[in-house]
């Protein structure tokens, strides 16, 4: 009887199944590798996105209430030189001064000197002052400076004064909120500009200074100003924003001041059985099975 060849699977392969083997294990490899290096990739994706939605959480934005709507807001007085263009209401309390306003256009809001308005106007105003020198903590430590850089959303402190020379870049998505601190005065130099980028508004750039602010002459600034004292803005300067000083006064000289964009409350919208809400600073009723939509008023 004829034996069986005898095989052993221990033992080492040769020729061109050795190659085939080889090839194998490096293809195998390969896809380890790659397959690890993507899951790394996505994970550190996932990181940042999360980390970018905890900064902006992490920055509230400020409840300006009644001063909302507020273009120019002065605790003694507003003085104003030259043609001066107005886009929002004008307020002064305790003080009873308004000057220059035969040259002044004004469109999209009142006039509002020591009444009950102007009074809860200055309270909102000096309660949003708090909460904005209050936030905490601060993205960064910045220097009197800010010309020439470009900043993502958060909280910049400065010990002493801010200044700008040049332009400031603002960049970051819908919803952004910038808060500067600065414990003296905010100055800048003449034809600064702070550019928004991305999807950044003027409604969420908040300024408050310690003492008084000084934009020089045709500044191209943007945000809101919330000063303890004063706000001077020089010949042509323009705010896309508001100028509120809680203590002092507001002087003009041929600017352009325009809180439009952020005047009114922001739509909301409330689904019932049947029917689909959307108000815009109003108060709407929406009966089974329609759709209401006011702008401002009742419906």
């Amino acid at each position: 009887m004829s034996s069986l060849p005898f095989s052993n699977k221990n033992q080492p392969l040769t020729g061109a199944r050795a190659d085939n083997r080889t090839a194998l294990g490096r293809h195998v490899k390969a896809r380890l590798g790659f397959g690890a290096l993507l899951v790394t990739g996505l994970a550190f994706i996932a990181v940042a996105a999360i980390g970018t939605q905890s900064a902006l959480a992490a920055t509230p934005t400020i409840n300006l209430a009644t001063a909302l709507s507020y273009a120019v807001l002065a605790g003694q007085s507003v003085t104003n030189v030259g043609n001066t263009t107005i886009i929002g209401s004008v307020g002064v309390d305790p003080g009873t001064s308004y000057t220059g306003q035969s040259t002044v256009s004004l469109s999209g809001g009142t006039v509002n000197v020591a009444n009950a308005a102007a009074l809860q106007a200055q309270a909102d105003a000096t309660a949003a002052y708090g909460i904005a020198a209050s936030a905490t903590p601060p993205t960064a430590t910045v220097t009197a400076d800010l010309g020439g850089q470009s900043l993502p959303p958060g909280i910049y402190k400065s010990a002493t004064s801010l200044g700008l020379t040049g332009q400031l870049t603002l960049n970051g998505p819908v919803g952004s909120v910038f808060i500067f601190q600065a414990v003296s005065t905010l100055i800048t130099a003449s034809a600064s500009s702070v550019v928004l980028t991305g999807g950044v508004t003027p409604c969420t750039v908040f300024w408050q200074v310690g003492s008084s602010a000084t934009l020089g002459s045709t500044t191209n600034f943007n945000g809101s100003i919330m000063a303890l004292t004063s706000i001077s803005l020089l010949n042509s300067a323009t705010v896309h924003g508001r100028v509120l000083a809680q203590t002092g006064g507001v002087t003009l000289n041929a600017n352009t001041i325009d809180a439009s964009t952020c005047s009114a409350a922001p739509p909301t919208t409330t689904t019932t059985a049947g029917g689909t809400t959307t108000t815009a600073g109003g108060t709407t009723t929406t009966t089974a099975g329609g759709t209401t939509t006011t702008a401002g008023g009742t419906t």
